[in-house]
């Protein structure tokens, strides 16, 4: 049976990315052909050529679900990471954090209720202070950006 989760579409990555100016890298071609198919369904892998009978002990690619299967194990190893925000020292650093958490303001019920305490620090004229308000406001922005929202449902305000 085909899994139904989809893969990111890349319009809604560079979206993400927009206005970033730290990015990092991991190189995921060594977890290709490693993850290894459980007992119960190596039967399933089996498949005879003219030679020989073959039973796969790795999960090859080309299998319906292997790369949603990848793909859930990759967010479920780097799960603990995502909410490792560092917590901004000046309006440029909160200008970029308001950007990568902002393509989700349509999905978060009183988005803008929950900035409006950062967005004062954008002000020109504004003295750059972080208080325990922005502090809270910060923190839930963080919850809404690690909060795993199934097919872009609304995220509750109390998030």
């Amino acid at each position: 049976m085909k899994n139904k989760s989809l893969l990111p579409r890349i319009d809604d990555l560079f979206d993400q990315f927009r206005g970033a100016t730290i990015f990092s890298k991991i190189d995921l071609r060594l977890g290709y052909y490693r993850l290894q198919v459980i007992e119960v369904d190596i039967l399933k892998t089996a498949f005879k050529s003219q030679y020989e009978h073959y039973e796969l002990l790795v999960m090859p690619f080309e299998l319906t679900n292997a790369l949603d299967t990848f793909m859930d194990l990759i967010n479920r190893v780097s799960q603990p990471y995502l909410d490792q925000f560092v917590v901004p020292k000046n309006a440029s650093e909160i200008e970029s954090f308001l950007k990568h958490v902002g393509y989700y303001r349509r999905f978060v019920e009183g988005f803008s209720l929950i900035v409006v305490s950062l967005t004062k620090l954008l002000r020109k004229s504004a003295l750059f202070k972080w208080t325990e308000e922005k502090q809270a406001s910060f923190e839930k922005l963080k919850a809404v950006w690690t909060f795993k929202m199934e097919s872009h449902g609304r995220v509750p305000a109390h998030v």
